[in-house]
């Protein structure tokens, strides 16, 4: 533990002083929590739902299940049960560019888990538009430790939760649907036999047809 604490203050002040420039610092506090992200999830997962077949409506709903899941089941209990207080209250010339927060609330990174999460699924589903995500989400991890509220592995187990708790929602959803519901409702596995790869029934074979 002495070691992994030692390997985190070394890495955690090269990026959050040697590393850093004015210039990064406006990126830092976007990429953290730009007061647009939330507002244009949801709009996103409107659109999702309304024009984006069944794989939009099943990218939304894992989506969804996956965070809540990552959230009040995993990251919020890991929390409280480790307890590890943040750069900002141990080391004393760390720089804090953002918010307090919890100041025990270090291990592991929400943030981080989060991205890592919508990125992964977004991957699966939307493989041209998911490359950017996985940067986006990286950004988000790095921003996490320039802005003083992290150390590294704090968002390295940040990012494996959420790869972890996605690939782990999209195993579980397929095999309910195929299990449960393709026996209470076939007609629905006939249009989608797959939440894997929802939409290739659908668009080949559109409702009303027969």
């Amino acid at each position: 533990m002495y070691g992994i604490q030692a390997w985190d203050e070394v890495v955690f002040r090269w990026i959050n002083h040697d590393a850093a420039a004015p210039w990064l610092d406006p990126l830092a506090r976007s990429l953290t929590g730009h007061p647009l992200f939330i507002p244009s999830l949801v709009v996103l997962g409107l659109g999702l739902l309304w024009r984006g077949g069944p794989r939009g409506v099943v990218f939304v709903v894992l989506l969804g299940v996956a965070l809540l899941v990552a959230n009040q089941l995993v990251a919020n209990p890991m929390k409280l049960w480790v307890l590890r207080p943040r750069p900002f209250a141990a080391l004393p010339n760390a720089i804090l560019r953002i918010g307090k927060g919890n100041p025990l609330g270090s291990m592991p990174s929400a943030h981080a888990m989060n991205t890592a999460l919508i990125a992964t699924l977004c991957f699966w589903y939307y493989r041209r538009v998911g490359r950017w995500v996985v940067v986006a989400a990286l950004g988000v991890a790095w921003s996490r430790v320039y802005n003083g509220v992290h150390y590294p592995s704090d968002v390295l187990v940040g990012i494996l939760l959420g790869v972890s708790v996605g690939l782990l929602t999209l195993g579980v959803a397929e095999q309910l649907w195929r299990r449960s519901v393709s026996r209470r409702r076939p007609r629905w596995t006939e249009r989608v036999p797959s939440l894997l790869r929802p939409a290739v029934r659908w668009e080949a074979d559109p409702v009303g047809s027969t």
